[in-house]
């Protein structure tokens, strides 16, 4: 059994999703910023196919907690098994659904039967599930919770202890319910149990319940003639005294982790090989070994016949294929869930070296390691500064910096981006003529370009823009990495051999030698090319260049660096160093 497709409306913060599955794609990992609706998919599924009969609903559940407008959730299943397509209920209501994920009123030539589960809720919060028929009129015919069951779906969530213990709904009891005789068992150990403790009772415990008795017996309640501590028996059949235990310790004092890993283990075992799993936040509780090894499991055991998790964590996104992933994404018109296409090949690439991007809203594709290490430098400091401000720094508002390890390859890394859904820009030098195509072609699919002027990288347009005393700094930061001041030197003698120097005070240079600030600029932008100063990320140039972002207003470089700063943070509200602050509040 599969599900092929999902519909939801005015469901939390979901207006409205369509989403198609493929055929036969068994494993799907749901991956994107926070808020954008993620969670929300898994619980509407689990509402519209769990068998209990009474739901946790609330005004707040319904979208901008509107109740005039009802939920509506609808989910296609086919690849259905025989006990299902015989039953007498669900088996006269098939729909069917073609390889597009189009349904149909009946299985016609080119579609399968499914099932279409409606979970409806109106505002008087009373949930109806009913066999949805497409292009058909109502009423449809009702599903209880034993058709529901027939289903088998199981959402690993924050109850995860009751599936440890033999409670009224857990899979366990449905294990044992049948032929392992657990009631019985549990009925004669009951017995034993009680006898056991009415023979331990302390008598300070005696006292208590005389006292109790007597305090009864004043107040008018009854004849007790003799109220002791006991076992309450009446408990196991609801809540679950029956337990597993390693040795002598129950499983629900283990980790979270290892509590979600037997969940899932009992679950298997309850609903059978047809079962599907929706798991939230498939890393939470577990270590990176033992989470690399689920994702592994869930992908390949015949246990379940199909897989949904959501995932927050870099390492997931690593150790999945491409085409597992599924990006969500929220717009005014409502919830899209696209999968990663095939063929892209550069998609494992990006999976493997910056998986986070993938997880964030918006991402900044730089050409490489002097970009990346200048724009992550910057993000610490607008960062610093933001926060001083009141405002939400680059991490809550989700943003990534991926570097693009080369100007070959950093165009066609952002236009991946942009394809699959993420607002993307491309920071990256004018000095490779070469790759002008794939800059417009990633331009064309929506990303923003943030490059220099025309023949100029990163190093040469920083320079140029820069005075004899600001070149003079940046020759400071160029000596920690190359570490000395004559090696320094010596880079700028190799590629201009008959300039005169014998320091790094460029002031002097240009005092005491017939060099000009051009020629300096020359000579030190070619060094650091060439000698790779800055190449990489952690070169020091945002802590060099931050100051002077200020007097570097309406300069290219300056110019620049705001319109990425804009991008970056989405807004126009936090401010360039030097710039005065004034609180709301005066």
């Amino acid at each position: 059994m599969e599900i092929r497709r999902i519909e939801i409306q005015n469901y939390r913060g979901i207006r409205h999703l369509e989403w198609r599955i493929p055929k036969g794609k068994r494993f799907l990992c749901l991956i994107g910023p926070g808020d954008v609706g993620k969670t929300s998919i898994l619980e509407a599924v689990y509402l519209a196919l769990s068998e209990r009969w009474s739901l946790s609903i609330a005004d707040t559940d319904f979208f901008n907690a509107d109740v005039t407008v009802p939920i509506i959730i609808r989910v296609a299943l086919a690849n259905l098994p025989k006990d299902i397509l015989s039953h007498r209920i669900l088996g006269m209501e098939l729909s069917g659904i073609d390889e597009s994920g189009e349904w149909h009123h009946d299985p016609e030539d080119g579609s399968e039967p499914c099932v279409i589960v409606q979970l409806t809720i109106d505002a008087d919060l009373d949930p109806s599930w009913v066999a949805y028929r497409p292009d058909g009129s109502e009423p449809f015919i009702s599903i209880g919770s034993g058709i529901r069951r027939k289903l088998s779906a199981f959402k690993l969530d924050e109850r995860i202890d009751m599936h440890l213990r033999w409670s009224r709904s857990s899979a366990l009891t449905k294990l044992t319910e049948q032929s392992h005789g657990a009631s019985g068992m549990l009925a004669n150990a009951m017995r034993v149990a009680r006898q056991a403790v009415f023979s331990s009772i302390t008598e300070e415990m005696s006292q208590l319940a005389k006292g109790v008795q007597d305090g009864l017996h004043r107040l008018g309640s009854g004849n007790f003639e003799n109220l002791r501590p006991g076992l309450d028996s009446s408990v196991p059949s609801s809540g679950g005294l029956l337990a597993l235990f390693e040795n002598d310790v129950p499983l629900t004092n283990f980790g979270l982790g290892t509590r979600r890993l037997a969940g899932i283990a009992t679950q298997e075992m309850g609903l059978g090989s047809q079962s599907i799993l929706l798991v939230d936040e498939v890393e939470h509780g577990l270590e990176p070994h033992r989470l690399v090894y689920l994702l592994k499991y869930l992908k390949t055991t015949i246990r379940l016949s199909q897989v949904f998790v959501t995932t927050h964590s870099p390492i997931a996104v690593e150790q999945l294929d491409l085409t597992d992933l599924f990006v969500v994404r929220h717009s005014e018109l409502g919830i899209s869930v696209d999968q990663i296409p095939e063929g892209m090949n550069l998609g494992r690439a990006l999976t493997r070296s910056r998986p986070s991007s993938f997880l964030a809203r918006r991402i900044l594709v730089v050409e490489g390691k002097t970009e990346h290490g200048l724009l992550l430098g910057l993000l610490d400091l607008w960062d610093s500064q933001r926060i001083k401000d009141k405002l939400a720094p680059s991490s809550a508002l989700g943003v990534a910096v991926h570097d693009g390890q080369g100007g070959s390859n950093a165009p066609p890394r952002s236009k991946l981006f942009a394809d699959i859904g993420y607002e993307t820009g491309l920071f990256i030098d004018h000095d490779d003529k070469s790759i002008d195509k794939e800059v417009e072609a990633a331009e064309k699919a929506g990303v923003e370009i943030f490059r220099w002027t025309s023949g100029k990288c990163t190093e040469q347009e920083i320079v140029e823009s820069s005075s004899a005393q600001d070149l003079a700094e940046l020759l400071e930061v160029a000596k920690i990495f190359r570490v000395d001041a004559k090696t320094v030197v010596n880079d700028i003698l190799a590629v201009d051999k008959d300039i005169e120097i014998v320091d790094l005070d460029v002031p002097g240079w240009l005092r005491s030698n017939n060099i000009d600030l051009d020629r300096a600029r020359k000579a030190i932008h070619k060094a650091a090319v060439r000698y790779r100063w800055f190449k990489r990320v952690d070169n020091g140039l945002a802590s060099w260049l931050y100051p002077r972002l200020t007097q570097l207003k309406g300069t290219t470089t300056g110019n620049l660096i705001e319109e990425i700063r804009l991008f970056l943070y989405g807004d126009v509200d936090s401010l360039s160093p030097g710039m005065s602050v004034v609180n709301s509040d005066g």
